[in-house]
């Protein structure tokens, strides 16, 4: 529970400053209190938040650096520029919520929830993640280097060029996610995605695409995944499932395809690439008409 004397001062400016101020080395515990919609001091680092609910509160570019958040719930709260470095997510329910430029660097988010949370541009360097849940979430752009993502539930989520660079992505379920232009291949696993669940993933189209040249995708679940314009040159498909997968001019120079399961009579080997015949002949009736 809260210290009254702390929530005293909280809701006071001023003497909010001035007890910080001379108590520096105080922890303010305001824990499992609710705020519904009340004024919140900007520069609220290292306060214990626990268990606490927020609703419907403007939390824009306020100060959480060090703040402990364990199990507390965040409710149509808009958090878009807000600092969270080295906070303690654990456990902590950002559900439905805009914390887009948000700084989450060195956070402890383990097994936190993001579900459809908008969290483009955000700075997740060195973020602990592990076991989280990102569904249907959007982290486009966001800088997810050196994260530890082990287990994430990431399916239907957007990576659109997120840079994932040293991050720890095994066993993520990246299924049906968009991973155009992220650099899978960049990783502490390297050119190896076997560990990651990647059936449905959109990893190209005609605009922004995933390098997975040389990639290690052998047995690995690829069905209905998005290749248009991928680079799978010297890749290791062997025994990969790639049935209802869309190839449009994928490059597949010198790729490993033995004992891969594909449709092949609906493709089309040309020039260097692989392209789904039907895709072709549309696009040279578009061309013909024009």
């Amino acid at each position: 529970m809260a210290n009254k004397e702390h929530v005293s001062h909280f809701f006071h400016l001023k003497k909010w400053v001035d007890w910080r101020r001379s108590h520096p080395d105080v922890v303010p515990d305001l824990s499992a209190m609710e705020f519904d919609d009340d004024f919140i001091p900007a520069d609220v680092h290292h306060v214990n938040f626990s268990w606490t609910q927020w609703k419907n509160i403007n939390l824009c570019g306020h100060d959480f650096r060090g703040c402990l958040f364990p199990y507390a719930v965040f409710r149509h709260c808009d958090m878009s520029g807000a600092s969270f470095e080295e906070a303690d997510l654990c456990d902590a329910d950002f559900c439905f919520i805009g914390c887009e430029g948000a700084n989450l660097s060195h956070v402890n988010a383990q097994k936190a929830l993001f579900i459809s949370t908008i969290a483009s541009d955000t700075r997740c360097t060195g973020a602990n993640l592990a076991y989280a849940t990102l569904r249907k979430a959007s982290f486009s752009y966001a800088d997810l280097s050196h994260a530890n993502l082990r287990e994430v539930e990431a399916s239907r989520s957007m990576f659109v060029r997120a840079d994932v660079r040293g991050a720890n992505l095994t066993g993520i379920d990246f299924r049906y996610a968009d991973l155009r232009g992220a650099n899978l291949l960049e990783t502490l696993s390297g050119n190896d995605l076997t560990g990651m669940k990647l059936r449905g993933a959109i990893f190209g189209d005609a605009f922004v695409t995933t390098d997975l040249q040389g990639a290690n995708l052998r047995g690995a679940d690829l069905q209905n995944v998005g290749l248009t314009g991928v680079d799978l040159r010297h890749a290791d498909l062997r025994g990969a499932d790639l049935r209802g997968a869309t190839f449009y001019h994928t490059w597949v120079t010198d790729t490993l395809f033995e004992d891969a399961l594909l449709d092949q009579e609906a493709l089309l080997f040309h020039d260097g690439m692989l392209s789904l015949r039907e895709l072709l002949e549309n696009r040279q009736d578009s061309e013909d008409n024009a």
